[in-house]
């Protein structure tokens, strides 16, 4: 994708602690509905290293439900997908540093937390603090382990 979402995509990887090796993507391709009419449908999906920990729409599809809200009833095309993701980045980016740690209205689906784990104006005390009320399984806390160098929980 260029144009908006590429602009999208540099303000938010802008606030991540330098070298952390995380990226977000995301990508548009062609399907065809049921009914023969093209549609559009979007992936967006955020990789730490080689390693992707969040995927959007796959990991909450009703059949494969791995974390957060599942998809059940919403269509996952645009507008009720995709374009979800990108107005959730902007509420992140708009959002005053002192209060990142509010829930997001709009996230289902552990996005902000992701971005909250990886923000470097968000200090290791905090966000470790943060840490010990989050499960084991959260894809937020590879990010912490990268950024901070820690071991996984045994």
């Amino acid at each position: 994708m260029s144009g908006p979402w590429s602009k999208l995509k540099s303000r938010v990887e802008d606030l991540w602690v330098p070298k952390l090796g995380l990226a977000i993507h995301a990508t548009r391709y062609k399907a065809q509905h049921h009914n023969g009419a093209p549609e559009g449908h979007s992936r967006h999906w955020i990789r730490l290293n080689k390693t992707i920990i969040w995927d959007f729409p796959g990991q909450f599809l009703p059949d494969r439900p791995s974390r957060g809200a599942p998809l059940y009833g919403v269509n996952i095309a645009n507008p009720n997908g995709g374009y979800r993701i990108g107005n959730l980045l902007r509420d992140y980016l708009d959002r005053d540093r002192d209060r990142l740690f509010e829930p997001f209205e709009n996230d289902g689906w552990e996005l902000t937390d992701i971005l909250r784990a990886a923000d470097r104006r968000v200090g290791r005390e905090r966000l470790l603090a943060w840490a010990e009320t989050t499960d084991e399984a959260h894809p937020a806390l590879a990010v912490l382990r990268a950024r901070f160098g820690l071991e996984a929980a045994p």
